[in-house]
């Protein structure tokens, strides 16, 4: 019995971890990698303003310098420092960043971000990158502490009960109870811990 409670509390306790580590995981994205947001950012603030050309001068530019943009010419580069590939397509344009990496395609950090996409699935961070991240280092210790917490308390509280007691709604009702408890607790410590980016 006590090799099942033991089993269960450990696994229960690795995937509250792994859940309070992951849950929030966008947000801390945006807070350690500032890469991505900028160029979302500068992506987002040329968008009304080829719209204004577009408008006046009944054409798009044929380059994004020719927005004549008056903050300054890191504006023109994604959040990696190189030049946007901006194709205008017609009526449309797309801007482009191919991410991290520098080439078309890939995931997480690498993957491109583009003006009519700029979250794209596939640009979800991996996990292997996010624990990789600089600063990260303080979400997996909470994430710990909070496996930690839910394995005592799943100890604690899980009592399996034997075979011959046909009371399946009570380990039902138990997990249940434990699942959700842990993961209020994971997910209030983890949101209080994330990482200021000022």
């Amino acid at each position: 019995m006590k090799l099942i409670r033991c089993t269960v509390s450990a696994l229960f306790g690795l995937t509250v971890a792994y859940f309070a580590f992951t849950a929030n995981r966008d947000a801390l994205v945006d807070n350690l990698v500032h890469e991505p947001f900028m160029t979302r950012y500068h992506i987002k603030l040329m968008a009304p303003l080829l719209d204004a050309y577009k408008k006046e001068k009944h054409t798009l530019p044929r380059r994004l310098e020719d927005l004549h943009i008056d903050l300054n010419d890191s504006v023109y580069s994604d959040g990696w420092g190189r030049h946007y590939l901006y194709q205008a397509l017609g009526e449309h344009y797309v801007i482009t960043s191919y991410g991290r990496d520098g080439v078309p395609g890939g995931i997480g950090l690498d993957a491109d971000i583009k003006s009519d996409n700029l979250r794209p699935k596939e640009g979800r961070v991996t996990f292997s990158q996010l624990i990789r991240l600089e600063g990260a280092e303080k979400m997996i210790q909470v994430a710990g502490i909070s496996g930690v917490f839910a394995t005592v308390l799943c100890f604690a509280l899980f009592r399996p009960i034997t075979a011959s007691t046909p009371k399946m709604g009570a380990i039902a009702l138990q997990l249940l109870l434990l699942v959700v408890g842990a993961s209020i607790v994971a997910a209030i410590v983890t949101g209080l811990h994330l990482p200021n980016p000022h």
